[in-house]
């Protein structure tokens, strides 16, 4: 607390002016009348609680903007086995990190992903991913979830997930691989909790959970037909029909034939009776 000292130089009622040691003219508040002339010391109360209260809102404001900072809003999440999970702040910086499976944890032994941008630490993860051996031009797939927690998750992250479909498809195609390979899929927080019930990623379990309920296909395999088209082959199959070029044709009408004769071409149906053969008349068997 600062104690100014001083000799009045000029007093009016409640104020008066004083002439510091250091030379300097203060304008001050008296409780009572002074006399000119007479030394007097105070203590700057006022100064002393303004800069207090300054460097309280500094303090204040420095401090929400660290917990901002790492405040979570939402979660990326890349499943490539290894599958590694990022949690990322308003700005999209990566603030915590955890492997999904034993191949992630080994790869963040050796991968700081902190403080990077996520479409950044995605690229990164993908780049050790094929590094290693675990995405190549035959085998592995890149899947990725973004799971918002807020309103501030929300936004971003329905930004965020067309970006690195982009990102990821522009590593892998740097390294040779098919694009189809990438799928990047927005999950909710329900989403994430069953799948890491479950020890996977949100990406896969919501992956999963589609092909089962487009008839049970598995991981990484592509449907040889439609719904419509294995509808048709089984009530053809029924009714003993016969496709012929993809067509569905009843039995015993099948293509016409085609005959040459007198110099010009006759097409037959295939269910019209034979020439040596009269209708109505039956050929016996010797």
């Amino acid at each position: 607390m600062a104690v100014i000292k001083g000799v009045v130089v000029e007093s009016r009622g409640r104020e008066a002016v004083i002439l510091t040691r250091d030379g300097e003219f203060r304008k001050i508040r008296v409780k009572a009348p002074v006399e000119v002339g007479e030394e007097i010391e105070r203590r700057q109360w006022c100064r002393e609680i303004l800069l207090y209260s300054a460097a309280a809102v500094v303090l204040f404001l420095f401090s929400i903007q660290i917990a901002s900072f790492f405040t979570v809003c939402a979660y990326a999440s890349v499943e490539i086995n290894p599958g590694i999970e990022m949690g990322f702040n308003r700005w999209e910086r990566v603030v915590t990190t955890r492997g999904l499976d034993k191949e992630g944890e080994n790869l963040l032994e050796t991968l700081n992903l902190r403080g990077y941008k996520v479409d950044k630490a995605v690229e990164l993860v993908i780049a050790q991913s094929t590094a290693r051996g675990y995405i190549t031009p035959d085998k592995g797939e890149v899947v990725m979830a973004v799971v918002p927690l807020n309103q501030t998750g929300e936004k971003v992250g329905q930004e965020l997930v067309p970006r690195l479909q982009d990102r990821a498809v522009q590593v892998v195609e740097d390294k040779g691989i098919s694009p189809e390979v990438v799928r990047a899929v927005k999950a909710s927080p329900q989403d994430r909790e069953q799948a890491l019930e479950k020890s996977t990623g949100p990406g896969t379990y919501l992956l999963d959970k589609e092909r089962r309920s487009d008839g049970g296909k598995q991981k990484g395999e592509r449907g040889s037909g439609t719904k419509d088209n294995q509808s048709d082959s089984s009530m053809a199959k029924m009714k003993g029909w016969q496709r012929n070029d993809g067509a569905v044709k009843p039995p015993g009408k099948g293509l016409d034939k085609t005959e040459k004769g007198d110099g010009e071409d006759k097409t037959v149906p295939a269910h019209a009776p034979q020439a040596s053969q009269a209708p109505g008349i039956q050929k016996k068997s010797g």
